[in-house]
C-alpha cells in the first residue's frame, strides 16, 4: 500500500489493486463511480495495469469510503500491502546469508583440496592440465560469479557519478586474481604442461568469501541498529474498532472524524480526541512516560498507546499514515539517513581513498616487479617475479578498502536515533548529535518550558473604587477563550464560573504576536496585552496605568492588562509556577560548565523572579523580548563563540529554534515549533534536555573511537600489505588473509556502535524534584 498525507495536512494519496475483472476497459466505470467524490474532494484516478492512484481531501473522504464506492459499482478493490521495513531488511539479510553459505560450500572444499591434498590429484587429464586444477576452476567460477552485484554497482558508480567506490576494489582485486589463474590454466594447456604458471583459485575464492562475510556483518549490524524503528512500527495495531458497519476495519481504512470505541487492554489505533468516557493510557512505548496518563473528554490520545483501564470513545483526528507514530518513524528514518559534517568528511576520505588505493597498488606492483627482475630481491617464496609482485598488488588493494571508515558514522547514528526514541526523545537530524556534543550554552524560554504554563489569577487593580461587575468578567472570559496563549487560557479558566461568558460571542479577533490581542465581544471592544501596548491602543488614563504598573511591580508576576470600553482598565497579576524539576535541571547543566540563559516575552520583573527561583544568573535573564529580540539574543551568544541549544514550546519560538545550533521543543508545544526543532522531548520532561546532551556526547565518543580504530588499522595494514616489513623475516600479508583483515576491521566498528544500546538514563537526572 502507498498511503501518505500528501503535500499538506488536508491532502492524501492512496494506491490500490483492482481485481482481474477491473481492467482498463472498465476504467470509465470506476472513474464515473468516483465523480461525486471528485467534485467534492478533487479526486483523480489514473489507470495502470490493475492498479490506480487516488488523491483526495482527507477532511471530506478517505480510502475506506472510496473503496466502498468502487465496490458498490461492482468493482473489487483493495489497498496493496507492502513488506514492512523489518521484512525488507530480513529479506536482504537472507539473500546475503544464502550467498555467503553458497560461497562457503564451494570455497572450503577448494581450500581443503589445495592445502590438504596437494599431491593426490596431480594426474594429467588433458594437455598437461591436472584434475585438481580443473576441479578448482569448477568450484571457484560460481564463487566469482557471486561478485556480479558488485560489478553492477561499480559500473553504475563509474557511469553515473564518476566515483571509484569500495565495490570497485572488490571487483578489481578478485577479477585480477581469477583472470590470472584462468590465464595460467590456458597457458598450461596450450603448452602441454611445459609452461606452468602459478594459480591461486583458492586464494581468490577465500577473498570473495571474506568480502561477503564482511558485507553480511555490515548488513546484520545495520539491521540490529535499526531494530528500534521496526519495533516502533509494530506498535501500530492492524485493525481498528469503529462505530458503524463493519465494526472492525483495517487500520489503514480509518478516516478522519471516524468514532472508535476502545475497552481496557486494547491498543489505540490512531491519533484522536476523547469524546466520551475516561481511562488511563500507557504511553511509555511512544513517549517514554513511565506512569499511565489519565484521559478525560477533550484529551488527546496517540496511536500505538495502550488503554490500561476504563473505556474511551475517541474521534479520529489523524489517519494511520499521518499520525504521531508514523511521523516518528518517518523522522527517525530521515535522521538515520542524514549526514553529519564528520560523516561527510569520512565519505570524502573514502571517495579519495579508493582511487588512491588502486594507484598505490599499481605502484607497489611495479616496485616489487622491478626489485625482483633487477635481482635486488632474490627470495620470492618460490613465486615467479610477476606472481610475487601480484601478491603484493592484490593484498594492498584489499586491505586499503576503507570499509571501517565508511561505517564509522552511519552505524552509530542508526543506533543513536533508535536509542533516543526509546528514551522519549525524537531526533530529526543527525547533526543534532554533533551540535549537542559541542554545546556551550543552553537558552530556555519561560512560559510552558521552565514553567508549567498553568497560571493562577492573583491581585486585581482597577481604576474605579467600585468592583468589577460579573458582566465585565464574563466579557473578559469570552475574549480570552479566542486565544490559545497560556495566559489567555488562565483567564478563561478563572472566569469560567460566570455563565454569561459562554453567551458572549467573539465576532472579531486580531492578534499581535508578542504584545497582545483585541476582540469584539457582544459589541464591546476588549484589549488584552502588555501595559505599554494597551496604552498605545486605548484611551485609558496614565493614572490607571501607573496603578497597574505598581501592582505588577510589587508582585513581580506576569501582568495581563484588560482595557475595557469607556477607558475602564483592570490589571490581573498571574503567577506561573516553575516546573518541579526546573532548578535541578539548571543545576545539572551548570555543573557541566554550560552557560544557562533565559529569554522571554514576559515582563522583566517576572523573568528575574523566575531566574532567581531556578538558579539562573540575573545577567543571563532577559525579559520583554519579541520573537525578533529572542533571535538577536541567540545571535549575540553565537558571535561570542557559543554553540547554542534553545529549548522552547511556543509558536513564537519557531524562529529562535531555527536560528540556534540545536533547537529542542517540548511535545506539548505548537506544531510549527516542533517542525522547526531538531529534537522533540516526547515525554514533555525538562530533565530530558540533560539526557539528550548526554546521548549527544556518547554518540560523538563512539564516532571518535571508530575513527581512531579505522585509521589505525589502515596505517598498519597498508604498509604491511605493500611489503614494507618484508625485509623483517619475510613478513607479508597474503591476499586471502588481507580479505580476512578487512572483515576484522569492520567487526570492532559494528560492536562499538551496537554497544551504544547499553546507554542508560544518567543518574543525576533521576531526582526530578528540587
Amino acid at each position: 500500500m502507498r498511503q501518505d498525507a500528501g503535500g499538506s495536512s488536508k491532502r492524501g494519496k492512496a494506491s490500490s489493486f483492482l481485481d482481474e475483472a477491473a481492467s482498463i476497459k472498465k476504467s470509465s466505470i470506476w472513474k464515473r463511480s468516483l465523480q461525486w467524490w471528485h467534485a467534492k474532494s478533487r479526486t483523480d484516478a489514473v489507470p495502470k495495469v490493475q492498479t490506480f492512484s487516488i488523491t483526495y481531501d482527507m477532511d471530506i473522504t478517505g480510502p475506506r469510503t472510496l473503496i466502498y464506492t468502487l465496490q458498490r459499482a461492482g468493482i473489487e478493490a483493495c489497498l496493496p500491502d507492502p513488506p514492512s521495513v523489518k521484512d525488507r531488511s530480513r529479506q536482504h539479510q537472507r539473500r546475503m546469508l544464502l550467498m555467503l553459505l553458497a560461497c562457503a560450500v564451494l570455497t572450503i572444499p577448494a581450500v581443503v583440496i589445495e592445502l590438504g591434498f596437494p599431491h593426490i590429484m596431480h594426474m594429467p587429464q588433458y594437455n598437461g592440465i591436472m584434475a585438481r586444477e580443473l576441479l578448482m576452476l569448477g568450484l571457484t567460477t560460481p564463487v566469482q560469479a557471486m561478485v556480479w552485484p558488485f560489478y553492477v554497482s561499480t559500473y553504475r558508480s563509474l557511469r553515473y557519478s564518476r566515483e571509484v567506490t569500495m565495490d570497485a576494489l572488490l571487483t578489481l582485486s578478485t577479477t585480477v586474481g581469477y583472470v590470472f589463474s584462468v590465464v595460467g590454466l590456458i597457458v598450461t594447456g596450450a603448452t602441454d604442461g611445459d609452461v606452468r604458471l602459478p594459480m591461486f583459485f583458492d586464494m581468490n575464492a577465500m577473498l570473495v568469501l571474506f568480502f561477503l562475510l564482511g558485507r553480511y556483518l555490515h548488513d546484520l549490524g545495520k539491521g540490529k541498529a535499526a531494530r528500534t524503528l521496526a519495533e516502533l512500527k509494530q506498535l501500530q495495531t492492524s485493525t481498528a474498532p469503529i462505530t458503524g458497519d463493519p465494526a472492525v476495519v483495517d487500520v489503514r481504512l480509518v478516516q478522519r472524524r471516524d468514532t472508535l470505541l476502545l475497552f481496557s487492554g486494547e491498543s489505540i489505533p490512531v491519533d484522536g480526541l476523547v469524546v466520551e468516557g475516561s481511562g488511563d493510557v500507557d504511553e511509555s512505548l511512544v513517549t517514554g512516560e513511565a506512569m499511565p496518563v489519565e484521559k478525560q473528554p477533550g484529551a488527546r490520545v496517540t496511536g500505538g498507546t495502550i488503554l490500561v483501564s476504563g473505556e474511551l470513545q475517541i474521534r479520529c483526528t489523524k489517519t494511520a499514515a499521518e499520525g504521531t507514530l508514523s511521523e516518528i518513524a518517518r523522522l527517525i528514518e530521515s535522521a538515520q539517513a542524514s549526514k553529519i559534517s564528520v560523516q561527510k568528511l569520512a565519505d570524502k576520505v573514502a571517495t579519495i581513498f579508493c582511487p588512491s588505493a588502486i594507484a598505490l597498488s599499481l605502484v607497489v606492483f611495479f616496485v616489487w616487479l622491478g626489485l625482483t627482475l633487477s635481482g635486488a630481491v632474490t627470495d620470492t617464496d618460490g613465486f615467479p617475479a610477476a606472481v610475487f609482485a601480484l601478491n603484493f598488488f592484490i593484498a594492498t588493494l584489499v586491505v586499503a578498502c576503507p570499509c571501517a571508515i565508511s561505517l564509522a558514522v552511519p552505524t552509530v547514528l542508526v543506533v543513536a536515533t533508535g536509542l533516543a526514541s526509546k528514551l522519549g526523545i525524537l531526533v530529526r537530524d543527525g547533526n543534532a548529535f554533533e551540535q549537542g556534543a559541542k554545546a556551550t550554552a543552553v537558552v530556555f524560554d519561560k512560559t510552558g518550558t521552565l514553567t508549567e504554563g498553568a497560571f493562577s489569577r492573583g491581585v486585581v487593580d482597577t481604576d474605579s473604587q467600585s468592583t468589577a461587575t460579573a458582566s465585565y468578567h464574563a466579557v473578559v472570559g469570552a475574549a480570552a477563550t479566542a486565544s490559545r496563549h497560556p495566559v489567555s487560557r488562565a483567564l478563561s479558566r478563572a472566569y469560567a464560573e460566570f455563565d454569561d461568558a459562554e453567551e458572549n460571542g467573539v465576532t472579531e479577533f486580531v492578534d499581535t504576536p508578542g504584545d497582545g490581542y483585541t476582540a469584539l465581544v457582544s459589541g464591546e471592544r476588549v484589549t488584552i496585552g502588555k501595559l505599554s501596548w494597551v496604552l498605545s491602543c486605548t484611551r485609558a488614563s496614565k493614572a490607571c496605568f501607573r496603578r497597574a504598573a505598581l501592582t505588577v511591580g510589587l508582585h513581580r508576576c506576569i501582568a495581563v492588562v484588560v482595557a475595557y470600553t469607556a477607558g475602564r482598565l483592570h490589571a490581573y497579576a498571574l503567577e506561573d509556577r516553575p516546573r518541579a524539576n526546573a532548578a535541578a535541571v539548571i543545576a545539572n547543566l551548570r555543573a557541566q560548565k554550560l552557560s544557562v540563559h533565559l529569554v522571554s516575552g514576559d515582563n522583566v520583573s517576572a523573568v528575574q523572579r523566575l531566574a532567581e527561583k531556578v538558579g539562573i544568573a540575573a545577567e543571563n535573564a532577559q525579559g520583554a523580548c519579541l520573537p525578533g529580540d529572542k533571535v538577536e539574543a541567540i545571535k549575540r551568544l553565537q558571535k561570542t563563540g557559543h554553540i547554542v541549544v534553545f529549548v522552547g514550546d511556543g509558536v513564537n519560538d519557531a524562529p529562535v529554534l531555527a536560528q540556534s545550533h540545536l533547537g529542542v521543543a517540548l511535545s506539548s508545544g505548537a506544531e510549527v515549533t516542533m517542525e522547526a526543532a531538531r529534537a522533540v522531548l516526547m515525554r514533555n520532561d525538562l530533565a530530558d534536555v540533560v539526557v539528550l546532551l548526554d546521548i549527544c556526547r556518547a554518540v560523538m565518543r563512539r564516532i571518535r573511537i571508530n575513527f581512531v580504530w579505522s585509521f589505525s588499522y589502515n596505517v598498519f595494514s597498508v604498509p604491511s600489505a605493500a611489503g614494507v616489513f618484508y625485509a623483517l623475516d619475510h613478513f607479508r600479508i597474503p591476499p586471502a588473509f588481507a580479505g580476512l583483515g578487512s572483515v576484522a576491521s569492520v567487526i570492532p566498528v559494528l560492536l562499538t556502535s551496537l554497544l551504544l544500546r547499553t546507554f542508560y538514563r544518567p543518574p543525576r537526572v533521576k531526582p526530578l524534584a528540587v
